[in-house]
């Protein structure tokens, strides 16, 4: 948890780099996941350049496409407006 803090600002390369085990890399996607969606809820028409520079080493990893993404953006965003 430690290295993933350590390195959640500066992935460049991280993915390919071997510094991170693999749960720390799953747990560097749920981290990344969930700024995205609170950059959605808070700014839903801007873009969000944090996530475009993380975007496709997230979606490979965790074998997801764009429909995946958006569904499971779109379902978050909805139970937390319930809330």
């Amino acid at each position: 948890m430690t290295e993933v803090i350590y390195y959640q600002l500066d992935t460049d390369g991280l993915f390919d780099s071997g510094e991170l085990s693999d749960v720390g890399l799953d747990l560097l996607c749920i981290l990344k996941l969930a700024r995205y969606v609170s950059f959605l809820k808070s700014q839903p028409e801007a873009q969000s350049n944090e996530w475009l520079t993380v975007q496709d080493d997230i979606l490979g990893r965790l074998n997801m496409d764009e429909q995946d993404l958006e569904n499971m953006c779109e379902q978050t965003l909805e139970e937390l407006s319930e809330q």
